[in-house]
């Protein structure tokens, strides 16, 4: 009898949480205190650390810290909108026009990195945290 391959995504609802809070915390602090979009680069590679040390020693870190950007992406735009409103020298309706079309490209280039830098830190923390044989994040 031939089985049927049905793949599926995975992933653990609490890692998902976790790295998506994060990643909202530390976006709104890099992007309306700090003032840095940039620095949300970084943070999606610590959301994936922290959705892997949330996470089960069996379960799927790399897809959780994904899912928890993707979730974030999208208060981390509406920062980027008030940040871009705030430094736009623009007046009236251009600068709320220049405002939404500058976050959606910080969204478009940031965005995917981000989502790679979350899906690395997943693996990367995941593979540290099995190497090392102790239980971390539990």
């Amino acid at each position: 009898m031939v089985e049927s391959f049905n793949p599926q995504f995975e992933y653990d609802g609490l890692p998902v949480a976790c790295a998506a809070a994060t990643s909202i915390v530390l976006g709104a602090v890099a992007i309306l205190i700090v003032g840095r979009p940039a620095w949300i680069l970084p943070i999606g590679f610590f959301a994936g650390v922290v959705a892997a040390m949330v996470g089960e020693f069996s379960g799927v870190p790399a897809n959780n810290g994904l899912l928890g950007v993707v979730i974030s992406l999208f208060p981390i735009y509406g920062y980027a909108v008030i940040y871009r409103l705030s430094v736009t020298p623009a007046a009236g309706g251009d600068a709320a026009f220049f405002s939404v079309v500058f976050a959606v490209l910080d969204i478009v280039v940031y965005g995917p990195l981000m989502l790679l830098a979350a899906y690395l830190g997943g693996i990367i923390a995941d593979s540290v945290r099995r190497r090392m044989a102790a239980p971390i994040g539990y």
